[in-house]
């Protein structure tokens, strides 16, 4: 990896967004991968840096023409990370230039899903202070808007980020099956 891209590596973890940006401006690579495999793009967004810094960060490398449907060997990408940070204003903007939910994590596994199971064990250990109603497993919408009630009344990271795939069309187990499935 060339100087320009060990910088910019080393400006992303250190927050420092006016560096990113200069080192874009003189030429460091927006989609350079690291030694493990994650793009400048994955690394901003698997940092636990400031909100606002991460979202800045990302915008420049994007601006610069990063890729945001890279995936990394393991198959995890841009999007895999914003689930991690619970990001759902960054899922959008990601959403929003060219990354795909339905590309992402496919070692089998649809992103989506392998997010709603991590939001349950984060958020509740697994064990939902509440039973669903029929109702409330009806869909996945429903089953959404059950897990925001929940969230509000528990005082739980809501699963906004879950929302902002499922709008974008991120599909589940079920949604995969019944399409590979159809007559």
């Amino acid at each position: 990896m060339d100087d320009h891209n060990l910088q910019l590596f080393a400006a992303i973890e250190s927050e420092d967004v006016a560096q990113v940006k200069t080192l874009l401006a003189r030429g460091a690579n927006p989609s350079a991968i690291d030694e493990y495999g994650e793009s400048a793009l994955i690394k901003v967004c698997v940092s636990w840096n400031e909100p606002e810094s991460r979202f800045l960060m990302v915008a420049d490398l994007l601006d610069a023409g990063a890729d945001p449907t890279y995936t990394e060997p393991q198959g995890s990408g841009v999007l895999f990370a914003c689930v991690i940070a619970k990001d759902a204003r960054l899922i959008d903007y990601l959403l929003s230039r060219g990354a795909d939910p339905n590309k992402e994590h496919d070692l089998g596994e649809p992103l989506y899903s392998w997010a709603e199971f991590d939001y349950r064990y984060d958020e509740y250990d697994l064990n939902l202070p509440e039973e669903p109603t029929e109702q409330d497993r009806a869909s996945e919408e429903t089953w959404l808007e059950f897990l925001s009630r929940l969230a509000v009344k528990y005082g739980k990271h809501p699963p906004d980020y879950l929302i902002t795939l499922r709008r974008a069309g991120a599909l589940t187990h079920r949604d995969k099956h019944s399409a590979t499935h159809e007559p």
